[in-house]
């Protein structure tokens, strides 16, 4: 372990009243005392160089500045890195490499699997491709509120990241690599909303024609006249089907390859399944040879469960050729369209709500339903019929 005495500095090219230039002076730098001294010198390239002896081994470190206070500073992490254990390269520690260090050593063996899974994709996908290379103890406000800001002008939510980030700097503040958490300055940016995106009836149309024969065919006849969210999707089992009564209940959704439970009692919910929708889960059954009421309805073609990113790429590529904007239209847009058929239909948003799982009918409302122009143009023809003939 590290062993630091009192360090000596010397100084050139200054005079410091009452001061003997050759004269060594103690250093703040933080460490254990011990027969093996930190120093720090003032070299004739005008750069200022710290000395440490550290590890078990008794390397010799040197870290190097610009200025006395700057090396101090520097020492002193490298003081604080030993005792932690972890091994201290001529690098500076990148925020990259700290939360890596962060996801294996801490969050991965204190949080479900799921959470832990969650956190690495953020990091992964957000944070570190914005803030790969700057040193950790660099890392300021001003950074992290420019990635946050491009973020939420990507339609991006931006609360996730900065807890994330959040939490991993506070194990930063715990391990001594940094003393304050800059994460916690930041101000939330206020996210561009992304309009929704409904297939018009006859969209919905194509598509279905599109996937007729495919093998998850019924998982997107589901997905249109059920509403049912992506996890719940690929969540189901055979034991959720009661294909006789035609009905499914919704009880567990898939997340990052587990099954859990769904998360709001209103999503617990038992539905009636269309005709179509039943005869297509009938003949899915029969093409997949499927025999275990444990087993889920859809999976990928070895059997195992089919990940979200799978998914959305055999979607896009569902889309493309049925001649519908991939870049616009979201796997969960199909849930959106669901509701807004049933609305336009004639559904009552009680019953809306209760297909949808929904806590309340305002959130039904709110979220999903929207005058389709079919339903503008017939309240006009209505509109017109009615004040003519009066």
């Amino acid at each position: 372990m590290l062993r630091a005495g009192i360090a000596s500095v010397t100084r050139r090219g200054s005079s410091w009243p009452g001061s003997d230039l050759r004269k060594k002076e103690p250093t703040s730098a933080p460490g254990r005392a011990g027969s093996r001294a930190g120093t720090i010198n003032h070299r004739k390239d005008g750069r200022w160089e710290a000395r440490v002896t550290i590890g078990t081994q008794g390397q010799r470190k040197s870290v190097f500045a610009k200025t006395r206070t700057e090396a101090v500073r520097k020492l002193g992490e490298v003081i604080r890195a030993d005792g932690q254990g972890m091994a201290v390269s001529g690098r500076q520690l990148t925020v990259s490499q700290f939360l890596n260090r962060w996801l294996a050593e801490v969050s991965d063996k204190s949080v479900r699997p799921t959470s832990a899974r969650r956190y690495r994709d953020v990091v992964n996908l957000y944070i570190t491709p914005a803030l790969r290379s700057i040193a950790l103890d660099r890392l300021g406000v001003q950074q992290i509120q420019r990635m946050l800001n491009e973020q939420a002008a990507a339609g991006l939510a931006t609360e996730k990241i900065r807890a994330v980030l959040r939490n991993g700097l506070n194990v930063a503040i715990k391990w001594r690599l940094l003393t304050w958490n800059p994460a916690e300055l930041v101000d939330l940016p206020r996210r561009v909303a992304r309009k929704p995106r409904f297939l018009a009836v006859d969209e919905a149309e194509r598509l279905l024609e599109t996937v007729r024969g495919y093998r998850l065919e019924a998982l997107y006849i589901l997905a249109l006249s059920l509403a049912l969210r992506e996890g719940e999707l690929l969540g189901l089992r055979w034991s959720d089907i009661d294909l006789a009564a035609g009905e499914l209940r919704i009880t567990n959704q898939l997340q990052n390859g587990q099954l859990v439970d769904v998360k709001r009692a209103a999503s617990h919910r038992w539905l009636p399944l269309p005709e179509f929708a039943r005869t297509a889960l009938i003949s899915h059954r029969e093409r997949e040879r499927l025999t275990s009421l444990d087993r889920l309805v859809f999976t990928s073609t070895i059997g195992t469960p089919i990940g979200a990113r799978n998914l959305l790429r055999g979607f896009k590529a569902l889309l493309r050729l049925a001649g519908l904007p991939d870049k616009e239209i979201r796997f969960h847009d199909l849930r959106h369209s669901a509701a807004t058929f049933l609305i336009a239909r004639g559904s009552d948003p009680k019953t809306v709500q209760a297909i949808l799982g929904h806590t309340t009918v305002r959130l039904t409302m709110d979220t999903y339903v929207h005058a389709m122009p079919q339903s503008l143009r017939g309240a006009a023809k209505s509109m017109d019929l009615m004040l003519r003939s009066s």
